[in-house]
């Protein structure tokens, strides 16, 4: 009798621990949507303009998002993370281009220098045209080369040298590089903002590892780069931009 209790017993523990689990990674799922709605950004960006550093008062706004989740953090991409910014970016504009997208940046990693070590321009452009995501090489020379992309409808993928970006240590703020390791680095620029006369450009930084802000949002997500000091960053390092264009309808 008590053998078949004990028995009984942990089943029902079991029982709940599976449900637990399950429930778990559905929440997990669902989760990063309910903490980041890119349809709510914009009122946010206007909320909240002065405190997160760009100004006081917006002029102009143009960003080419997505009603559903297409940031990623490279800190998940698997144990060549640290020089995953590559395949996280090209992961991001998979999932822009066709919400259907499903390789990660690890995946992604494992087609193109699966050993490790820094992706090259070879790279990207090999992984665009594997995947058949629409891409064109940009020749960048100043700040309206970027703007022009934007509002022609498209984003880009950028390489730069962050170490010219400023390093911003306000927590609270989300203009500028929000971290200290610098060298060359890819990221996905899609939007820009005037605030009161100065432009900053939008972009999805995957350089994250897990950063946040108090309510949670990533800050590599919807970061505000100076434009002057992301156009230094371009031209000292490569100065092309690889325009992503939107799947033809």
């Amino acid at each position: 009798m008590n053998r078949r209790r004990y028995w009984l017993i942990g089943l029902l523990l079991l029982t709940l621990v599976t449900i637990g689990f399950s429930f778990r990674l559905l929440s997990n799922d669902k989760t990063p949507d309910g903490i980041i709605d890119p349809t709510e950004h914009q009122k946010n960006l206007y909320a909240n303009v002065e405190t997160w550093g760009l100004g006081k008062n917006i002029s102009v706004y143009k960003s080419n998002d997505r009603d559903y989740l297409w940031f990623y953090d490279q800190g998940d991409t698997g144990i060549h993370s640290g020089n995953n910014c590559g395949p996280t970016s090209i992961q991001m504009v998979g999932r822009w281009v066709d919400k259907s997208f499903s390789l990660t940046g690890e995946d992604i990693r494992k087609d193109f220098r699966p050993l490790g070590g820094w992706w090259y321009g070879e790279d990207i452009n090999g992984s665009l045209e594997k995947y058949k995501i629409v891409y064109q090489m940009k020749t960048i020379e100043d700040k309206y080369d970027l703007m022009f992309i934007i509002d022609a409808g498209n984003i880009a993928i950028i390489n730069n040298n962050m170490d010219i970006i400023p390093r911003n240590t306000n927590e609270n703020q989300r203009t500028n590089r929000f971290y200290d390791y610098v060298t060359g680095h890819y990221f996905v620029l899609k939007g820009y903002v005037i605030v009161d006369n100065k432009t900053y450009f939008e972009v999805y930084d995957p350089n994250n590892w897990g950063a946040a802000y108090t309510d949670g949002t990533p800050k590599g997500f919807n970061r505000y780069y100076e434009a002057d000091a992301l156009l230094a960053s371009i031209l000292q390092w490569y100065n092309q931009a690889v325009v992503i264009y939107p799947k033809a309808k």
